[in-house]
């Protein structure tokens, strides 16, 4: 499943640094799927229905990981992650 959304000013001031669950595109992305989600480094995982959805998430977006959490100047963004399959 595809799923297109966008990182805000407000998911910027709201998130914390170095966390998985309270990152700015964590935020976002439970803001538009209303569910839990976790931000790695480098993938996404999301929780629906007992299950495990996993997107990997493109270099832009690692790079605002690693800025925001390093506490340097991030700006918005517009993401489009494809999740595989979910598994238990």
């Amino acid at each position: 499943m595809k799923i297109k959304f966008a990182v805000t000013q407000r998911d910027i001031d709201r998130g914390v640094e170095g966390s998985s669950m309270g990152c700015p595109i964590a935020l976002a992305l439970r803001r538009e799927t209303k569910t839990e989600v976790s931000v790695g480094r480098e993938r996404v995982l999301m929780f629906v229905g007992g299950k495990v959805h996993r997107a990997y998430l493109p270099k832009y977006a690692t790079r605002f990981t690693l800025e925001f959490d390093d506490n340097e100047p991030v700006a918005p963004i517009e993401l489009e992650l494809e999740f595989e399959e979910g598994t238990k």
